[in-house]
């Protein structure tokens, strides 16, 4: 999909603009990879190239250093953090905790 450059905000080369304070999030595992970068590369092309927000990926194992590697070429306007998620089991039992606790 290609967005008409009439459909970009005006004031986006604006000094002034406030940024908000925001970081693109997303649950990626090492096989993701190729479909990821398309998706990242599109966001950096019409968004993130003037807006320069970070990126932090998740995963619920290590990141390979092939996935490091190229997401980092990718992310041109902030920074890449990658991270490993806690055990799918522990996580569900902090979130069902947190609900009875309530």
């Amino acid at each position: 999909m290609v967005i008409p450059p009439t459909s970009i905000p005006k004031n986006h080369t604006d000094p002034h603009r406030r940024k908000a304070k925001a970081v693109f999030v997303a649950l990626a595992r090492n096989s993701d990879l190729w479909s990821m970068l398309e998706s990242m590369k599109q966001m950096e092309d019409r968004f993130n190239h003037w807006a320069g927000y970070d990126w932090v990926f998740l995963n619920d194992e290590p990141f390979d250093d092939i996935f490091k590697q190229y997401v980092s070429l990718v992310v041109l306007s902030g920074s890449p953090h990658l991270d490993s998620l806690l055990n799918s089991r522990f996580v569900f039992r902090l979130l069902l905790s947190d609900t009875l606790k309530r």
